[in-house]
C-alpha cells in the first residue's frame, strides 16, 4: 500500500485540475513501476495505490520485487511533491477476480500492509517482520538500514514488529502541501 501524505491540504490549496493531473501521472508511474517489478496493481483509491506481488505463487524474490517497486515509486512521487507513506507485508492472501481488470486481495497480510502504510510518515516505508526477513540481505548489500519497532495497530491484538526505512533527507524536508 502507498498513500500520499498531505493530500487533503494539497487538494484544498491547488486547482482541482492540477491535482487530478498529478495524481493521474502518479498512477501511471505506479502501474509501470509495479509491473516492471513483477507486481499487479490491485486498485487505485483516492490518493492510494494497492499492489500485489507473486500472484502466480512461483516467485521466491517477491519481497525484493515489492521493495524495489516501493523505492522507485517513493522517489518518483517525492520529485512530484507527492510524498508517500508505504507499507509492505508478506504472507498468505486470498486472491479473487472481481472482473478481468480487477484483482481483489484480502487476508491478514493485506490488512497488515494497510495498517503499516497508515503508520508510515512521508517518504517512509514500513515492512512487516516477514517482509523484512525476506529483504534484509538485499537491503544490507545496498547499504540500506532499517529501524525495528513494535507497533500497536488497529485490528491486531498484539503489537506487530515492523521495520522502518527512513525517508531520504530530501523527502524529510519536503513540504506536504504546495
Amino acid at each position: 500500500f502507498a498513500d500520499v501524505r498531505g493530500y487533503t491540504d494539497l487538494s484544498a490549496s491547488d486547482a482541482p485540475a492540477e491535482v487530478a493531473e498529478r495524481m493521474a501521472a502518479l498512477y501511471r508511474f505506479a502501474k509501470s513501476a509495479v509491473e516492471r517489478h513483477g507486481g499487479v496493481v490491485d486498485k487505485f483509491a483516492g490518493d492510494a495505490v494497492m499492489a500485489t506481488f507473486n500472484v502466480s505463487g512461483r516467485s521466491v524474490d517477491h519481497g525484493v520485487d515489492a521493495l524495489e517497486a516501493a523505492l522507485t515509486l517513493r522517489d518518483k512521487a517525492a520529485l512530484m511533491e507527492l510524498p508517500l507513506g508505504i507499507g509492505i507485508a508478506t504472507g498468505a492472501a486470498i486472491l479473487s477476480r472481481a472482473s478481468e481488470d480487477n484483482l481483489a486481495v484480502t487476508g491478514i497480510a493485506t490488512n497488515l500492509a494497510a495498517r503499516l502504510q497508515a503508520a508510515a510518515g512521508p517518504g517512509e516505508i514500513l515492512l512487516s517482520e516477514e517482509a523484512h526477513r525476506r529483504v534484509e540481505g538485499w537491503l544490507s548489500e545496498r547499504g540500506g538500514t532499517s529501524e525495528r519497532e513494535e507497533l500497536a495497530l488497529k485490528g491486531f491484538e498484539a503489537p506487530q514488529v515492523a521495520y522502518r526505512l527512513a525517508a531520504p533527507a530530501a523527502v524529510e524536508v519536503a513540504p506536504t502541501s504546495v
